[in-house]
């Protein structure tokens, strides 16, 4: 809504309240995406600017018998330059009858109706029999497994945290101390003491995972008693976390189990 408002402003201050019917300008305008310009520019005012979707990226690669991955921006720009060099006069009719064809006969997550389609007989991947194989995604990338030890060290009601790097996953975001790996209790209480702690009691373990894009995380907590809040780490009371800390959901999974602490 806020875009929508800022449209009219500019629409209204740069245009004299008159809609404007050039392709860049369109574009230009706040939540104006390619797509949404291209649809309004060839539909309402008959411009050949192709308006290109996920429909209309699956008809093209069927009908052109293409195997390049769609999902890929470098793809979609092709496909964009390579309609708007045959748009007809008609280019709102065009565009309409794209959308129309990849919404019905040749439609996503089933096989083509080819029998009933009125372009197989220009279609290249009906004649080639790939229709139904097409179009092409990129193969997605195997999620990287990472095991992590957390710790959850607790001081007279205060928890200790850290800040990540300023750069790479979770950038400069509040955590729980953790190290790579799943620790044995000998390992973990020499790591405690390493961080510059003096253990007093493990309270519990917990296993928890979280799902990254490209990384899953499986982690094992350790709820640990030490005996002074120092070791370089930043103090919070259960508050002061709520209120402050922000802790992304890897390691709120473990901020949840809190009152659970024996």
């Amino acid at each position: 809504m806020r875009n929508l408002k800022k449209a009219a402003q500019v629409i209204q201050e740069r245009y004299n309240g008159q809609f404007p019917r050039e392709y860049d300008a369109v574009l230009a305008l706040p939540g104006i995406g390619e797509y949404t310009a291209g649809a309004v520019c060839s539909i309402a005012f008959d411009l050949p600017v192709p308006a290109v979707d996920g429909n209309v990226l699956r008809v093209f690669s069927r009908l052109t018998d293409d195997p390049s991955p769609i999902d890929l921006p470098a793809v979609k720009a092709s496909v964009r330059e390579r309609l708007a060099a045959i748009y007809p006069k008609e280019a709102g009719d065009f565009t309409q009858a794209l959308m129309e064809l990849g919404a019905t006969v040749c439609g996503p997550n089933r096989k083509p109706e080819c029998g009933s389609c009125p372009c197989r007989k220009i279609c290249l991947g009906y004649q080639h029999g790939t229709a139904e194989a097409l179009p092409v995604k990129s193969p997605k990338r195997e999620r990287r497994q990472e095991d992590r030890t957390v710790f959850i060290l607790q001081c007279d009601g205060k928890y200790a945290l850290e800040k990540r790097p300023d750069k790479g996953l979770l950038a400069g975001l509040w955590q729980f101390p953790n190290v790579a790996g799943h620790l044995d209790t000998a390992h973990a209480l020499a790591e405690v003491e390493r961080m510059g702690l003096r253990p007093r009691e493990i309270l519990r373990e917990v296993s928890r995972k979280h799902i990254f894009t490209h990384i899953q995380w499986n982690m094992k907590g350790i709820y640990l008693e030490v005996a002074e809040a120092s070791g370089g780490f930043s103090w919070f009371t259960a508050d002061q976390i709520d209120a402050q800390a922000a802790l992304p959901t890897a390691f709120r999974l473990f901020w949840e189990e809190k009152e659970r602490d024996v």
